[in-house]
């Protein structure tokens, strides 16, 4: 590839293949978090049970950024009520990191194919029937 060529960006659902890089960028997230908040979880006591509760979610799930084969980012994110509304569920973003090595390239602003999330079924209060 020329020099100043971006690679192309993939955007996907993670693989367990990802888990290490996913690991190791949830840690650096982690980091930034406990030193914005000293009295957080230390970042060591974290990671690994954080990462693990993103990635079993049933509620929502983990996205990763692939640049050159090897993730550069990963977003989590959650389906929620909208209790104003009767329609679709929001979806919500609970952490999003980009490496610092791929930061400042314009990777947010290229483009991937589209991907469809897939909200599980709103569980829906069942009237009774008339009396």
């Amino acid at each position: 590839m020329p020099p100043g060529e971006r690679q192309p960006l993939l955007v996907r659902p993670a693989e367990e293949a990802d888990h290490p890089a996913i690991a190791c960028l949830n840690a650096a997230l982690q980091a930034v978090e406990h030193a914005l908040r000293p009295a957080r979880c230390p970042p060591e006591a974290l990671p690994a049970a954080h990462l693990a509760e993103l990635l079993a979610r049933e509620d929502g799930g983990v996205l990763v950024a692939v640049e050159g084969g090897a993730p550069v980012a990963f977003l989590a994110y959650r389906f929620g009520e909208d209790l104003l509304e009767t329609g679709p569920r929001l979806c919500v973003v609970t952490d999003l990191v980009v490496a610092k090595a791929a930061r400042g390239r314009g990777s947010a602003s290229r483009r991937s194919p589209p991907i469809t999330l897939r909200s599980p079924p709103v569980p829906r209060a069942v009237s009774p029937p008339p009396s």
